[in-house]
């Protein structure tokens, strides 16, 4: 099964003075400090040594200790992943999804603004500093990929009780995909780009979900929202018995490809849904019931199919998980030869010879 549901998400662009801590990778400084660990490091007699010393001291990575140094626990971090989280502060655009109904809230970009260039864009737009909804991002972790590079933040504060300039929307295609009936989990793909100050930014955002409603309630909603039925006992689509729907669809109970429209869900409004593979049982006991006899005919005219074997297939084919909450009637060779009778103008009479002999020759 493959379920993929596709929308436009709107991403708002908003220019604060922001605070945040960003991870960059500092092998200088983890070297530095494997090899002081290690005692490698003379601070009081190599210059050099403790003029880097006194550096790292400044950002809280070494303590005094005596007449030497300890490294602080900031500093052990760096020690093991050789990465530093540089606090940084300024005025920056910075693109966020906000209380979308599937992914939540989304720090998608960030990127610092000059003074000039910042009060220069005010004065052409006339805005003026308003609330903006980014309290849900204070003291959030994101990872960014930025320049085909991964950046890691730590977001701090964003403006003055958060307040800050709106500057419009930038857009990108979700595409959220259900791989397999076996699972609960799926993933979001964000793809387009971001019209940065002097280029555009493509975006590249894998956003794995794992949400409290499974795979079926996400089917059903689907599913309600594109006016199709629901079986609520089986947990899959209900779909009338007709000779013309697909052979894969009668035969193995699949529809093998559908698109929908869902105009609205509890994950927000869809542009296109594309199903494959998925399973759907009969909507009542009549369509249960006209299933059975087709898939009972279609055998029996395919194969050399005496009396007494057709009891064993009936029973076979009644015993289909598709079946499982539908009464089935009784299907005897008698009914079988009664349909044919009737039908005289057609085939089948001809095509169910082996059943009737027996009757027939009175055996």
């Amino acid at each position: 099964m493959a379920l993929t549901l596709k929308r436009t998400v709107e991403i708002p662009v908003y220019q604060v003075y922001g605070s945040l801590k960003v991870a960059t990778e500092r092998t200088d400084i983890q070297e530095f400090l494997e090899a002081l660990d290690k005692g490698e490091i003379d601070t009081q007699n190599d210059p050099l040594s403790r003029q880097i010393a006194r550096y790292l001291f400044s950002m809280d990575l070494l303590a005094v200790d005596g007449e030497g140094w300890s490294i602080t626990e900031t500093g052990k971090g760096v020690l093991e992943s050789g990465r530093f989280w540089q606090k940084e502060e300024g005025l920056y655009k910075i693109w966020v999804i906000s209380n979308d109904p599937l992914i939540g809230e989304h720090f998608v970009h960030f990127e610092r603004v000059k003074p000039e260039v910042a009060e220069e864009e005010a004065k052409e737009t006339g805005g003026s500093l308003h609330q903006l909804p980014l309290q849900n991002f204070i003291n959030q972790t994101y990872s960014l990929k930025s320049g085909g590079q991964t950046v890691d933040i730590q977001v701090l504060g964003l403006g003055v009780n958060e307040e800050g300039y709106f500057r419009g929307n930038d857009s990108a295609n979700l595409e959220w995909t259900w791989y397999s009936s076996t699972t609960d989990e799926s993933i979001c793909v964000l793809d387009g780009e971001l019209r940065l100050s002097s280029t555009r930014m493509p975006i590249d955002l894998h956003h794995e979900t794992k949400l409290s409603q499974s795979q079926v309630e996400v089917l059903q909603a689907v599913a309600g929202a594109g006016n199709l039925e629901w079986h609520e006992a089986a947990g899959c689509i209900a779909v009338g018995f007709s000779e013309e729907l697909p052979p894969t669809t009668k035969k193995r109970f699949l529809i093998p490809h559908l698109t929908l429209n869902v105009p609205e869900s509890p994950y927000g409004r869809f542009d296109e849904v594309t199903l494959k593979d998925i399973a759907v049982v009969p909507a009542n006991e009549t369509d249960a019931n006209q299933w059975r006899d087709w898939l009972v005919m279609e055998e029996v005219q395919k194969n050399y199919i005496r009396p007494k074997r057709l009891d064993q297939m009936v029973l076979q084919i009644n015993q289909n998980a598709a079946f499982k909450h539908h009464e089935l009637d009784t299907l005897t060779v008698e009914d079988i030869l009664e349909r044919t009778k009737a039908d005289e103008d057609s085939l089948k009479s001809e095509a169910f010879w082996h059943l009737a002999a027996p009757y027939d020759l009175a055996v």
